[in-house]
């Protein structure tokens, strides 16, 4: 299983080099400058293209992300939560890919625009 973040704010995707170099994908060299809350900064990376699939339905249709490989460091981390109760027997209602009081997980796809808005809107047209 791969652990995938959708960030509604990035205009970009990426995904762990790791993870790239696992499953042998290939792609051109380039530098990008990385710009986010904690600054700027440039790395050298690879644009790599995957398909995703969701396993929530069957009808659900591949989608092609082309992504940014990098050091999984440069991607959000999950705070632990303190939850009330009802709002965690709440949660349990949804399909989660995590248990709500699990808090340590692993980001290792980050899913930015325009895929995120197709992921939650769906195609436009």
């Amino acid at each position: 299983m791969v652990r995938i973040f959708l960030d509604s704010g990035s205009e970009i995707s990426m995904i762990d080099q790791k993870l790239a170099e696992k499953t042998a994908l290939k792609g051109d060299t380039l530098s990008l400058s990385l710009h986010g809350a904690t600054g700027r900064e440039d790395i050298s990376t690879k644009r790599v293209t995957f398909f995703l699939k969701s396993k929530m339905s069957n009808d659900a249709v591949w989608l092609k992300v082309t992504a940014h490989t990098v050091d999984s460091a440069k991607f959000p981390t999950h705070q632990p939560m303190i939850l009330d109760p009802e709002d965690l027997e709440v949660l349990r209602t949804y399909p989660l890919t995590v248990d709500p009081e699990h808090t340590e997980t692993t980001v290792e796809i980050l899913i930015g625009q325009p895929y995120y808005s197709y992921i939650v809107k769906g195609p436009l047209g």
